[in-house]
């Protein structure tokens, strides 16, 4: 015998949010995609927060009062799991704990995802920094992925073990193959299943409209401009390491001198170690290094064309003398 357990508003609600979760949590790393983000979290906080209400008004197996959640009931549900005799209607003891927990951390995400996005620092008489919304949402995040992997686990091990329970199915059909009391809506219902509906669409358009907040990008070049301090301590300096050899290379190409061919291969290797090891302190003393050698090494080109211009007059004077 079939019996009625999930009413049609209960499971279209349920895979809009299983969808809303699975887009909100994808999409929440990349700015272009964070439009969708806003919006599909705020689809999921909708429904939750008129599932919670429908948990109050609603008719059997979807109202609270016949979530088995004592201490005692889940340790009867432990005790007595893989007895055939002992089923369930509605949801198990502990899937009546984590349907519950996943309503309120849904909440939570979707409101600290919204102040996140409008950038507001004061609720209700509280203050909340940057920092506080951006880690609790994405705890809240992390903890609601927690419950979903435990619901799924417990769907899959409810299909094993209590198979002809049908309770993978009933999310599809609304029945159970049980016999029970079926639930019953009214015309109230229906009409609460308007708005459970209806309201979270609307916040779904409203949210892919907010403005998205750059403040993470912000920080992200903040450090990066830290880091570029580090490494090129004079503004004006090369930016590029391979620029820096390249340069030095040519100079050292018109320097006549073994000892000076060896001192650029040995800065060469120096450079290229330095910059595989990607050490900050190491590369900030490379590039001192290759400004001064390159300095000293402009002198010395400097001293021998000078040298070589005045031994050429001194032989041009030398055969003039020759002449006379």
């Amino acid at each position: 015998m079939k019996t009625k357990t999930w009413s049609l508003t209960t499971r279209i609600s349920h895979w809009l949010l299983a969808i809303g979760f699975t887009v909100a949590y994808i999409t929440g790393e990349n700015e272009w995609q964070m439009n969708y983000h806003y919006a599909f979290g705020a689809l999921v906080g909708g429904i939750l927060f008129f599932r919670i209400l429908y948990g109050i008004i609603g008719p059997k197996y979807s109202n609270f009062k016949d979530f088995p959640m004592g201490i005692s009931q889940q340790i009867d549900f432990i005790k007595n799991y893989f007895s055939k005799n002992h089923t369930y209607v509605g949801h198990n003891p502990l899937a009546s704990l984590v349907m519950f927990s996943m309503m309120f951390l849904g909440i939570f995400t979707a409101f600290t995802s919204y102040l996140w996005a409008t950038e507001s620092a004061n609720f209700l008489g509280f203050t909340f920094t940057e920092e506080m919304v951006e880690e609790s949402h994405e705890i809240g995040a992390k903890l609601f992925l927690i419950l979903v992997f435990a619901h799924l686990a417990g769907i899959f091990a409810d299909t094993i073990f209590h198979r002809k329970t049908g309770t993978l199915y009933s999310i599809f059909t609304g029945y159970k193959n049980v016999q029970a009391e079926a639930a019953k809506t009214n015309t109230f219902h229906k009409i609460f299943s308007i708005l459970w509906l209806g309201v979270p669409m609307i916040l779904f358009y409203l949210a892919f409209g907010l403005p998205v907040n750059e403040r993470g990008n912000e920080r992200e070049n903040e450090e990066e401009d830290e880091w570029e301090s580090l490494l090129y301590p004079d503004k004006n300096s090369e930016k590029s390491p391979m620029n820096l050899i390249v340069k030095l290379t040519k100079n050292r190409s018109n320097v006549d001198g073994t000892s000076l061919a060896s001192s650029s291969r040995q800065t060469e290797t120096n450079t290229t170690v330095n910059t595989e090891s990607n050490s900050i302190q190491s590369y900030a003393q490379n590039s001192q290094y290759y400004t001064e050698n390159s300095n000293d090494e402009r002198e010395y080109y400097e001293h021998e064309e000078h040298s070589k211009h005045h031994h050429v007059k001194r032989e041009h004077h030398d055969y003039d003398e020759d002449d006379d």
